[in-house]
């Protein structure tokens, strides 16, 4: 999950887009010929200057971010049948970030308050009133969780910043490599996670972590994880010739593959091997989808009314196919938009 508030010395770098062959699930070339969807432009709260759409649940729940009119932080948002509705701050706070939905709707994210150094706590919002997790250091974000309530993240305290687990609300700090930072993004149904560590020299690795907190690393160059699905696959990116360029990494623990050399990003997988996120192609970034096989351009892929002019990000898809971003139209570049595919994607 990139983007993610951090200190400044936390690194983050991103990936992917996608033409690889062999590695990924059967399920994910069952299609043949690119997906098609159909577009829907996400409402944001009166006020707010642009938000962004982060997941998505099966039942269709979003979980974003709206500006502020200052256009400095912003606050959570979900959306859902009942519309748009907007996640209460922490009393106190100048801004949140919500990340990650579940499947009955709560979201992960955290709350910073206005303090120097930075201050932010962990927190999860069942509805729209947050609760506040077990604090770990002085800046902590619960980055992402699943359906069973496991919520991990990070957290900072002075010279180390170190991964975590909350489970039942109470924090756990996970296995690191030894160096001064590391981070969990993504948690799979079974309690996996996936993210990045450094080492003493600095080098920062893709790594899992086991239910129990243990790390594996994924790869041993500069790299970094940010999404793993049921089956375990994950992708993420590493640094060649100073860009991040996508990396996948088969749950049969094969190794990684690099998969394009431009520069990339991959927010996250499904269930079935389909991938999303964004390429660089000048002159701007524009989304993508990855259905196992093939690369397809979203703006590309649309049937019927379409009032964006370009999809920048795609930052997460669904497993019944939906895929969720931020676009531009017009001069609004910060536009949250819902890809629903017009046929079985997955």
């Amino acid at each position: 999950m990139p983007n993610l508030p951090v200190p400044q010395r936390l690194a983050l770098v991103v990936l992917a887009i996608v033409t690889l062959s062999g590695s990924w699930s059967a399920a994910a070339r069952k299609e043949s010929g690119p997906p098609r969807y159909t577009v829907t432009e996400l409402p944001i709260p009166p006020g707010a200057v642009g938000a962004y759409a982060f997941d998505i649940n099966q039942r269709g729940e979003i979980v974003g971010m709206a500006n502020f009119p200052n256009g400095i932080g912003g606050y959570g948002v979900r959306w859902s049948s009942r519309g748009v509705e907007v996640l209460d701050m922490v009393p106190g706070s100048d801004r949140c970030w919500a990340w990650s939905i579940s499947e009955n709707g709560t979201v992960s994210g955290g709350c910073s308050v206005p303090a120097s150094p930075a201050t932010a706590f962990p927190v999860v919002w069942p509805r729209t009133t947050p609760v506040l997790l077990d604090s770990v250091g002085r800046f902590a974000i619960g980055a992402a969780l699943n359906n069973r309530g496991d919520v991990v993240g990070y957290a900072d305290d002075g010279p180390l910043t170190v991964p975590v687990i909350w489970r039942k609300g109470a924090a756990f700090t996970m296995q690191s490599l030894g160096g001064r930072e590391a981070a969990a993004v993504s948690v799979n149904a079974s309690g996996q996670s996936v993210g990045w560590a450094s080492v003493t020299d600095g080098l920062v690795k893709a790594v899992t972590w086991d239910r129990d907190g243990m790390l594996e690393t994924l790869d041993e160059v500069w790299s970094q994880a940010y999404a793993i699905n049921r089956s375990g696959d994950v992708v993420g990116s590493r640094i060649v010739g100073g860009i991040p360029v996508a990396r996948f990494w088969a749950h049969s623990g094969v190794g990684g593959q690099d998969l394009t050399p431009l520069y990339s990003e991959a927010y996250d997988i499904n269930d079935a091997g389909w991938s999303v996120g964004f390429v660089n192609e000048p002159p701007e970034a524009t989304a993508f989808v990855h259905d196992g096989t093939s690369l397809h351009e979203l703006r590309n892929l649309v049937e019927g009314p379409n009032p964006f002019d370009n999809f920048t990000e795609a930052r997460a898809i669904g497993n019944r196919g939906e895929i969720v971003g931020v676009g531009r139209r017009g001069d609004q570049t910060s536009v949250p938009f819902l890809l629903t595919p017009t046929s079985r994607v997955h």
